[in-house]
């Protein structure tokens, strides 16, 4: 466990989640209640939404030496950039502000656990596809914080969501990524080469002000952009994660 740091079980907001149900939508509902889940370097708050269960509150600063600062626009790159890939591995999140504090509202995941959970075995509770998958995601953001707190991975299906996509992840961070690590030289399938392609697409299609929307009024989103893109590029012409 890296010192200083807590790795909270996610869930998923109830009602059940099933096709047509607006996530956003819950996460930005009416609020009943708050109080304090972790206080630690990274200050949680658990959050009841009227009707629809509860979610997680990260709170974020515009200070740049703060290791939660602009989180929701970073937050924001991530879930844009997961939606263009069509990956849905990223949890979806909104930014709110709950009284004087801005940040982040989070969907939880009930039925996945921190990596850390299993140890150096984590590899074997999920699939190449899904480690893979995730090794694409973690080299276009290139990811600096992807330790085994900051991956769940549901135990029975294999599936893996990335989490805390915060100014360590994308600028700071010291740990690398433990998910690109174990994939690094793997083949990439077809089918996600034709995501990267899409991607590509898409983004070359956007004009600055599109892609600037993109996050949020901090961060310099476009040059984030522009490093997905040049990785996206260099992952389409090698065909396996560098």
């Amino acid at each position: 466990m890296v010192e200083g740091q807590s790795f909270e079980k996610h869930e998923t907001p109830k009602p059940e989640i099933g096709p047509g149900v607006d996530i956003e939508s819950v996460l930005r509902g009416e609020i009943e209640e708050i109080d304090d889940y972790y206080e630690g370097y990274w200050p949680i708050q658990r959050v009841k939404i009227k009707d629809d269960g509860t979610a997680f509150f990260k709170t974020e600063t515009t200070e740049p030496e703060s290791p939660y600062y602009a989180r929701g626009d970073y937050e924001t790159i991530a879930i844009k950039l997961d939606r263009l890939l069509g990956f849905n591995i990223v949890p979806i999140s909104v930014k709110r502000t709950i009284g004087e504090d801005r940040g982040i509202m989070e969907c939880f995941i009930d039925d996945a656990e921190p990596a850390i959970k299993f140890s150096t075995y984590w590899p074997l509770m999920t699939t190449q596809q899904e480690i893979a998958q995730a090794a694409v995601f973690d080299y276009l953001i290139g990811a600096r914080d992807r330790h085994a707190g900051n991956f769940l991975i549901n135990s029975e299906t294999g599936k893996i969501w990335l989490i805390d996509h915060a100014v360590d992840m994308f600028e700071t961070g010291r740990h690398g990524s433990l998910i690109y690590d174990e994939a690094r030289g793997k083949e990439i399938s077809d089918e996600t080469l034709s995501r990267i392609v899409a991607l590509l697409e898409k983004l070359d299609s956007m004009s600055i002000e599109e892609v600037a929307a993109y996050a949020g009024e901090t961060v310099d989103v476009s040059s984030i952009w522009k490093r997905i893109r040049e990785n996206a590029v260099a992952l389409v012409n090698a065909k396996v994660i560098l």
